[in-house]
């Protein structure tokens, strides 16, 4: 995902002035490569949900039970998602 972000940066550098003024990045990307802008919007969402979970194991000191009360989701779905971005022993 990363090297594909750099290389449509490099083109949209290269293309910046065909884009007109008024039309922004995202709407670009939307239009002209839908497939990148959802890697790039599902990758941002993997990352915030690492953090978030991350933080209510820290301030619950690991405990899964009472950092899943803090996210208001069932210890299952905690663990299933820690599983899924390998923040598990």
């Amino acid at each position: 995902v990363v090297a594909q972000v750099v290389v449509l940066l490099r083109h949209l550098a290269g293309a910046a002035q065909a884009l007109p003024v008024a039309q922004g990045v995202g709407e670009y990307l939307k239009r002209q490569h839908p497939a990148v802008l959802a890697q790039i919007v599902a990758a941002g969402a993997q990352h915030t949900e690492r953090e978030l979970i991350q933080r209510a194991l820290d301030r619950t000191g690991g405990n899964v039970t009472h950092a899943a009360r803090l996210l208001k989701i069932s210890r299952k779905s905690l663990q299933t998602k820690m599983k899924e971005l390998d923040l598990r022993d």
